[in-house]
């Protein structure tokens, strides 16, 4: 028998250690190059799709909204916030925005016309009595005719009076000064004013107030030179404005929208 030199011994075992750690690292290589490459894996092996939201899940298509239906929702939240001067712009460009046929190609319906014009003209108003807002409107903001073959026909003016009187307030002036110019501006021929009053008070008081008023704004028209035949008539209490959002409004912003003069286009 021949024995192997100790020093051999101890090389072989060196050399043999090595190859096994050598096999070790290559097949630990193997399997991260086929974990991370599945297309590499065997037909036997199954392989589990992404679970990538962004392009396994089905995704459905954003609501997208008209461009006057923003401006109404615009509208509707800072009408919330009591902002009503901005909310009074943002109904009236809605308004604008309607009657181009480029922007709208399909005009909303007739009501739902009708339902941002009196948006429009109660925050108006309230702009006014808050004192938001005093400068004078164009006549084509606050004497529309027409939208988008809609007519509109009454308008509810933001003529403020003195409580209790019919006496005009600074910015009921204001107001009354530029619906002779819009009346004048519109060539128009006949025109009939309504009174209204909030709920508090006696009946026949609110109801005498109420004429009163529109007789008050009659006669200054005419002392500002309107030709057009006037009609005048008084409701009282009895015909509270019908409001569309009726949680937007305190109780003493809807005594407001009730202390009010409506002009109607004959």
């Amino acid at each position: 028998m021949i024995l192997a030199h100790p020093f051999q011994s101890r090389k072989f075992q060196k050399i043999t250690r090595l190859g096994f750690s050598l096999f070790v690292i290559v097949l630990c290589s193997c399997q991260q190059v086929k974990d991370n490459f599945p297309w590499q894996k065997t037909a036997n092996e199954s392989i589990t799709p992404s679970t990538n939201s962004a392009t396994n899940s089905a995704t459905k298509p954003s609501e997208r909204h008209s461009e006057w239906e923003t401006l109404v929702q615009r509208g509707d939240r800072t009408a919330k916030n009591k902002n009503w001067k901005k909310a009074a712009q943002f109904y009236n460009q809605a308004l604008d925005v309607i009657n181009d046929p480029i922007k709208t190609p399909q005009a909303p319906s007739p009501e739902q016309i009708d339902k941002i014009h009196r948006l429009a003209s109660n925050a108006r108003l309230l702009a006014t009595h808050t004192g938001q807002s005093r400068s004078v409107q164009s006549c084509s903001t606050m004497m529309r005719t027409q939208v988008r073959g809609f007519k509109i026909r009454k308008h509810l003016i933001p003529i403020q009076f003195e409580y209790g009187t019919s006496t005009f307030s600074a910015s009921g002036e204001q107001a009354a000064r530029q619906l002779a110019h819009c009346i004048q501006e519109n060539n128009l021929r006949k025109i009939h004013l309504t009174g209204h009053t909030d709920e508090r008070g006696p009946d026949e008081v609110n109801m005498q107030l109420s004429i009163t008023r529109a007789e008050a704004l009659k006669n200054y028209l005419k002392s500002k030179g309107i030709s057009a035949s006037i009609i005048i008539s008084g409701r009282g209490e009895i015909e509270p404005l019908q409001l569309d959002n009726p949680d937007n409004y305190i109780q003493e912003e809807i005594h407001a929208l009730n202390r009010r003069v409506e002009v109607m286009i004959q």
